[in-house]
């Protein structure tokens, strides 16, 4: 899946800078969801920095690209948790999203207020991963 979402992102990219869009005005959304199975969509959520690698292979300007993910309530929560209804999937979508933003600069939620703490724990764990390359 990861190759795809690479080959995917590739040649859209390649097209829109073709016909007159610069890069700095693109963003990356890999496409949690949209018909995946649930092995997919957890592919892509702990291959968000591979995917940006691989793409700024052939595109440099892509690595400093935002990366959006949206794993709010989808259905591959409910597979895994058993949450038949998409606000039961909220816990779910909190562990989503902090295994997923280490690798994205953006994500889409419905329950601001509780993801909120998941990004700002993936923030500080974040610059602490930094400082540490630093020294």
């Amino acid at each position: 899946m990861i190759m795809f979402v690479k080959t995917y992102h590739q040649n859209y990219t390649h097209r829109l800078e073709m016909s007159g869009i610069p890069a700095w005005r693109i963003m990356i959304d890999p496409g949690i969801g949209f018909s995946k199975k649930t092995e997919h969509n957890l592919d892509i959520l702990m291959g968000l920095p591979d995917i940006r690698e691989e793409i700024a292979k052939r595109i440099l300007a892509i690595f400093h690209a935002p990366m959006l993910i949206g794993p709010s309530r989808k259905r591959f929560l409910a597979e895994i948790y058993s949450c038949p209804t998409t606000a039961e999937r909220d816990p779910a979508t909190i562990a989503s999203v902090t295994a997923g933003v280490l690798g994205a600069n953006i994500v889409r939620v419905h329950n601001v207020k509780d993801n909120l703490d998941a990004v700002k724990l993936c923030d500080a764990i974040w610059i602490q991963k930094i400082s540490h390359k630093k020294s």
